[in-house]
């Protein structure tokens, strides 16, 4: 989950986008449960398009589709999306919500961790593959915002919320 705000002066959340596909859109719904402001599904935020290797697991995909030595961020290999296309996709829903939206807006995003990534390289004004990422545990929210057209991390890879949760599940195996 992603929050991304652009004022001090409020925070509630105004508006949920989500990636249509199940846990980001579980996520979503089990939000907008609580403050009912609908949700905008968006392909764009889906993960990274994965061709071929889509429903195999890391092992499986390495033995038929081995990486090949050399790849470019526009290469595209087994009919997977290029790190510029991916990289474009995040752009473009990155200035959705940032465009579209009132200036005083709090928007909560829920996604994957590679788009959460890519969001974050277009937060930052990165490259494309600059080199180093962000942590996205599950279920984890990272809070940014703008202000004054400057840019600040609040936090990421928060899972607090879970704190609760996980002391309940270790007494309840005691």
């Amino acid at each position: 989950m992603l929050i991304i705000h652009r004022s001090t002066s409020k925070y509630h959340i105004d508006k949920i986008y989500s990636s249509p596909l199940k846990r980001a859109s579980q996520t979503a719904e089990a939000i907008n449960e609580h403050i009912n402001t609908g949700i905008i599904y968006d392909d764009d935020l889906t993960e990274m398009q994965n061709g071929l290797l889509a429903g195999m697991d890391r092992k499986e995909a390495q033995e038929k589709y081995p990486r090949p030595d050399v790849k470019y961020p526009h290469t595209i290999i087994y009919e997977m999306e290029s790190e510029i296309q991916f990289k474009m996709r995040a752009e473009t829903i990155f200035s959705k919500i940032i465009y579209e939206n009132p200036a005083d807006s709090v928007i909560a995003v829920a996604s994957h961790g590679g788009m959460i990534n890519m969001l974050f390289q277009c937060f930052m004004g990165l490259k494309i593959n600059p080199g180093y990422g962000i942590s996205c545990g599950d279920t984890s929210i990272h809070k940014w915002k703008i202000e004054n057209l400057n840019r600040y991390i609040e936090y990421m890879n928060s899972q607090v919320h879970l704190y609760g949760l996980k002391y309940k599940i270790n007494r309840q195996n005691i």
